[in-house]
Parts: structure tokens; C-alpha cells; sequence
């Protein structure tokens, strides 16, 4: 009787396992990507350029969050294809509080445009409290040559954390520049 109690707890657990892997794989929107048994759904690149803006997108885009200390706006789960724009994400102009998390960037290059320009995968340019944590900035192929100038790319930034990134295929990981006052740990 208890074997059968235990195959029949076995069969639940399975069942209710797979209840849970359909609905992560839902379609929120846009294209649903599995890669490295992680879920994105692809985006364009994202340009922030104030916190009036970063307001307005983060309201529109459904991002969770209000922008205080205590409730950052919460950006996650994209996978950005930077071709084209020089970037994947760029914020710029802001000292709201916001966290960047569990996205997959890649091919930010090509593209010189001043002074948004670096062909950095993450870009902050004049940035307080942002949070970069948890990101791959690889492309999910791998061509022969550098895909990413920098991974992230600080420029007149403080009070920022980058933490647990990882990033391939760019000539700079991370690069700072006039930008002091950042925790930087684990990538």
C-alpha cells in the first residue's frame, strides 16, 4: 500500500512539474527564445534618456516597479539583438533606482552615434542607482570576431552595481569611465 502511495505521489509531482514548464513558456507579447534552459522574449533595443522617460516607458512596457530605492523598476527576461544600433540598452540622464536582470544581449556594434555610442551592450551614461545583475552578453552563435565593443560601458556614472554578468566575444567586459563610486563584483 505504501508503494502504491509513493508511485501515485511520483505521478503527481511529474504532473505538476509540467504544469509549471507550460506556463513559463507562455507567449507574453513577443517571441518566446529558450536558451541554456533559460526563457527570453526578444525585444528591441531599449533607450532610456531621464527619468521622465524611464516613467513613461516603464508604465507603458508593464515593468514592475516605481523607481524608489525600496521599489526598483524591474527590467528582465529580454533577449536583445543590438545589430544595427549600438547598443542594447542604454540608459542615460536618470537617478531613479532600477535593476537589469536575466536578460541575454549581444551585437552591440556597428553602429557610431555620439554621444550614445561605444557599441557597448549596456550602456549608462550619467546613471545613479542602476543594477546590472545576472546578464550574458554573448550571442547565441559564435562568429569569428567580437560582437560587443564593451559588455557594459559606465560613462559619468556612480552609485551603480554590476554584479554576476557574463560576457564573450567583446574586446572590454566592463569599462568605466569618470565614473566612481561602483560596486563591481562577481562577473
Amino acid at each position: 500500500m505504501k508503494r502504491i502511495g509513493v508511485v501515485w505521489l511520483c505521478i503527481m509531482l511529474m504532473f505538476s512539474s509540467a504544469v509549471v514548464l507550460v506556463d513559463l513558456s507562455e507567449d507574453v507579447g513577443g517571441k518566446v527564445v529558450v536558451a541554456d534552459s533559460v526563457t527570453y522574449v526578444t525585444y528591441t533595443p531599449i533607450r532610456i534618456d531621464s527619468n521622465t522617460d524611464f516613467a513613461n516607458q516603464a508604465l507603458a512596457e508593464g515593468w514592475n516597479g516605481s523607481g524608489m530605492e525600496n521599489d526598483p523598476y524591474i527590467i528582465e527576461g529580454y533577449e536583445i539583438d543590438g545589430d544595427g544600433n549600438g547598443y542594447c540598452i542604454f540608459v542615460g540622464n536618470t537617478s531613479l533606482h532600477f535593476i537589469i536582470r536575466n536578460c541575454a544581449l549581444y551585437n552591440a556594434w556597428e553602429n557610431y552615434n555620439p554621444p550614445y555610442y561605444t557599441e557597448s551592450v549596456i550602456l549608462f551614461h550619467n546613471v545613479e542607482n542602476g543594477t546590472i545583475v545576472n546578464n550574458t552578453f554573448s550571442p547565441p552563435y559564435i562568429k569569428p570576431y567580437p560582437h560587443n565593443r564593451y559588455g557594459i560601458y559606465l560613462n559619468g556614472s556612480s552609485s551603480n552595481t554590476i554584479s554576476n554578468n557574463s560576457a564573450s566575444m567583446a574586446y572590454y567586459a566592463i569599462y568605466l569611465y569618470s565614473s566612481p563610486n561602483n560596486t563591481i563584483s562577481n562577473n
